[in-house]
């Protein structure tokens, strides 16, 4: 009798963090959706994120998709910060106001522990497209 439970409750753990870890790989709701972007050269584009893949969508060019993964999630300096990954490189999606996620950053972290420091590669809004000089 002892048996049954113990092999019922290391199955049921065992499907509990299988689940955590599948649900873990999809991206947060607050980085879901259409986002208007803008880099350093002044290019803006539409970025659609899902829950695992990422639309980039520019005029006068063809739009390509490319899967990703949540890797990572936390807070630092009052800054939140989601940490994704696509092409095999690590970006960090940065919140600068914990309070406004209607507006990020995708940087390239200089280091993968510290997700907050890095190269702005895009800057981000839900309603318009961004002035990417405002975040150097």
């Amino acid at each position: 009798m002892f048996n049954k439970k113990r092999k019922k409750l290391v199955m049921y753990m065992f499907l509990g963090f299988m689940l955590i870890f599948l649900t873990g790989c999809k991206g947060s709701k607050d980085i879901q959706g259409k986002w208007y972007a803008e880099n350093s050269d002044g290019k803006q584009m539409i970025i659609n994120v899902m829950d695992e893949s990422i639309t980039f969508s520019s005029e006068g060019t063809d739009d390509w998709t490319v899967s990703y993964k949540q890797t990572g999630t936390g807070f630092k300096n009052n800054i939140s910060y989601k940490k994704i990954e696509f092409d095999d490189k690590i970006y960090s999606f940065v919140f600068p106001d914990k309070k406004d996620i209607d507006n990020a950053i995708i940087l390239i972290p200089y280091d993968e522990d510290e997700a907050t420091e890095g190269t702005i590669y895009w800057v981000l809004s839900k309603n318009d497209f961004p002035d990417y000089n405002k975040y150097k």
